[in-house]
């Protein structure tokens, strides 16, 4: 989830939602996980960006030979 902030900033949010129930079965209420992704997902564009590049040089490359 993609998420932008007051300031503009985007973050990369991983939400996980669980139902928590009693004894009884009845709702009790819910248990929520927010993990904050940006790095990875940063790192995940970078590692992309990356082969996109190498798959361009070695284009160049074949062509030259």
């Amino acid at each position: 989830m993609l998420y932008t902030g007051v300031l503009g900033r985007r973050i990369w949010m991983r939400v996980s939602v669980a139902p928590l129930y009693d004894a009884s079965g009845s709702l009790l209420g819910t248990c929520s996980i927010v993990q904050d992704i940006t790095d990875l997902k940063d790192a995940e564009q970078a590692l992309k960006e990356e082969g996109h590049r190498k798959n361009e040089f070695l284009a160049v490359l074949a062509h030259e030979l």
